[in-house]
């Protein structure tokens, strides 16, 4: 949408704002945090490198907002698809990433200012490995303790086979 365009604000576009930066969010989790199969797919990285030129050419079209955010999220899409088919490489994660960090000079919204959560990523480090050591312990009150903890704080954690993973809400 051009900024030229009335915006109507509701509770409903909001809540849609609030699900699809946490889409974002997620996929730059997975990311950073997924084990991906060595090397590179060339039609990922052609993928890639589609989405940032329509991201560019949207914003260069009158500021068109909506047509940006359609290139990622369209992109978010399909890298997501490729990751679940075991198409995804790691070598395509950079460009992916570089691609997410791009948008976010633009549009800020991927970080978490850690005003809102009131945790540092220190102290969540810290509680997360507590936690680990308490499962080990079979002390599984203190472990949930704990994951309510960061809830309360912000943070979700995620247990996967390669270990825990954690976000802010």
């Amino acid at each position: 949408m051009p900024y030229r365009k009335k915006l109507n604000f509701t509770t409903d576009g909001l809540k849609a704002a609030a699900t699809a930066i946490e889409r974002l969010r997620n996929f730059k989790l997975r990311l950073e945090t997924e084990k991906f199969p060595e090397g590179s797919d060339h039609n990922i990285l052609l993928r890639t490198e589609t989405a940032l030129r329509q991201f560019e050419e949207s914003l260069d079209d009158d500021l068109n907002t909506a047509e940006a955010l359609a290139a990622v999220f369209e992109f978010v899409r399909d890298a997501n698809t490729a990751m679940d088919s075991g198409v995804f490489h790691a070598a395509n994660a950079g460009p992916a990433l570089d691609l997410l960090n791009r948008f976010d000079r633009i549009f800020a919204v991927l970080e978490v200012n850690r005003k809102e959560t009131g945790i540092s990523g220190a102290d969540v480090e810290r509680l997360i490995a507590e936690r680990v050591q308490a499962k080990k312990n079979r002390d599984f009150p203190r472990s949930d303790q704990i994951r309510q903890e960061l809830l309360d704080g912000g943070v979700i954690l995620e247990d996967t086979k390669e270990g825990v993973r954690w976000k802010r809400k």
